[in-house]
């Protein structure tokens, strides 16, 4: 999976979107890690993130954006924060989730952006992109 990531992965569909997150969960994620998703609203962050969870065990996954975050019990505690509201990167601290983040734990993280210093250096920073009706494009971010 992560060679197919290196040079980008089209999708025609929400299952094949999925598809791509289980690939994630079962090939790359086995433990804990960062995975970083942006990209505009609507480009499939959070399909991709149903993904990942369904292949590390936990279903019914929707995006936390009034929430912030929800954490998830499956094969490995899986954080899932969807950043969208923080106003700026100074706002993360006040989550106050840096205590449920272990080295099992994987941290998946929709619009990374917005915690600028406080996004972990060594996360799998994709971006998604709409590129036509029905189809996205999962691409590394350089």
């Amino acid at each position: 999976m992560l060679e197919a990531l290196k040079s980008g992965i089209t999708t025609h569909s929400t299952a094949a979107m999925e598809a791509v997150g289980r690939g994630i969960g079962r090939g790359i994620f086995t433990s804990g890690g960062t995975v970083a998703l942006q990209g505009e609203m609507g480009s499939g962050k959070t399909t991709l993130v149903r993904g990942i969870t369904a292949a590390l065990g936990i279903g019914n996954v929707t995006s936390p954006s009034f929430n912030y975050y929800f954490l998830y019990k499956g094969k490995i505690p899986i954080l899932h924060l969807d950043a969208y509201r923080l106003n700026s990167p100074s706002d993360y601290p006040s989550l106050m989730i840096d205590e449920l983040l272990t080295r099992e734990t994987l941290f998946v993280i929709e619009w990374p952006e917005k915690l600028g210093e406080f996004l972990p250096k060594d996360a799998l920073r994709l971006e998604l992109r709409i590129v036509g009706e029905g189809v996205h494009r999962v691409c590394p971010v350089p």
